[in-house]
């Protein structure tokens, strides 16, 4: 299973970034050999919250380990990859892995300024 984390540094023993606009890097972590498998460096790019939204879907992540999210990025991420989203912000990608694992981790149900859904939600990653 292949994960996306949206961390401020360039390795997953950095923070996950407060929010999704906020990281420089998207980390694309393969849970069953526990290592980065690629790293986009967003820095510079045009439009890097697509540009991350997009590399999470196309790298068929199950997962995006972030904080809060803007409503283009969160559609293409939520509405067309179906990738679930976690709330990992203020621990190190490591350790939002690890709390993710063990369903300690709580979910991004909507992007900023949403309403957020109804019903109760429960991930299977």
């Amino acid at each position: 299973m292949k994960i996306a984390l949206a961390q401020e540094g360039e390795n997953s023993a950095s923070l996950v970034a407060a929010t999704f606009a906020a990281a420089d890097f998207l980390l694309i972590y393969d849970v069953e050999n526990g290592r980065v498998i690629e790293a986009l460096d967003g820095r510079g790019l045009p439009d890097k919250e697509m540009a991350f939204a997009r590399k999470t879907v196309d790298a068929d992540c199950e997962a995006l380990l972030t904080g809060p999210i803007a409503e283009a990025p969160f559609l293409v991420i939520a509405d067309e990859g179906c990738v679930t989203r976690y709330d990992g912000r203020g621990k190190t990608g490591d350790d939002a892995i690890a709390a993710m694992k063990a369903d300690k981790l709580p979910l991004i149900r909507d992007h900023i300024g949403g309403k957020g859904c109804s019903g109760e939600h429960k991930a299977t990653v």
